[in-house]
């Protein structure tokens, strides 16, 4: 619940930062990513996945990070926009199953030398 609300409030900053300059992504989450990983407590992690939408005047641009999902509706039909960020793959690859969960191999709150963009 703290690290959602990190990563609410962050993205109103750097939103409120940057009126005049151009809108990143990858800045975002670098910041709400500090964020949440300086709240850490007696070593204890916390994190949040993300699916968010910009709408601007010419395009939609959509981000994920975690198993948080984006769909898009065209002709009555929903299509996953975004990608899941788990062990999911590994495991196919692997051909291990019946394994209903899987991992996230990137959220909000994780180390920095962990996250991959």
């Amino acid at each position: 619940e703290r690290a959602s609300y990190l990563a609410a409030s962050s993205l109103d900053k750097y939103l409120n930062d940057n009126v005049n300059y151009v809108f990143s992504w990858h800045d975002y989450i670098h910041l709400a990513n500090n964020e949440i990983c300086s709240e850490r407590h007696n070593n204890i992690r916390m994190g949040t996945t993300l699916a968010a939408i910009r709408f601007t005047e010419n395009f939609i641009d959509i981000c994920n990070i975690g198993d948080s999902k984006i769909f898009g509706l065209k002709n009555k039909k929903l299509t996953q926009l975004s990608y899941d960020h788990t062990d999911q793959e590994l495991q196919k690859k692997l051909h291990i199953t019946g394994k209903k969960t899987y991992r996230l191999t990137q959220h909000l709150g994780i180390k920095e030398n962990e996250m991959t963009l």
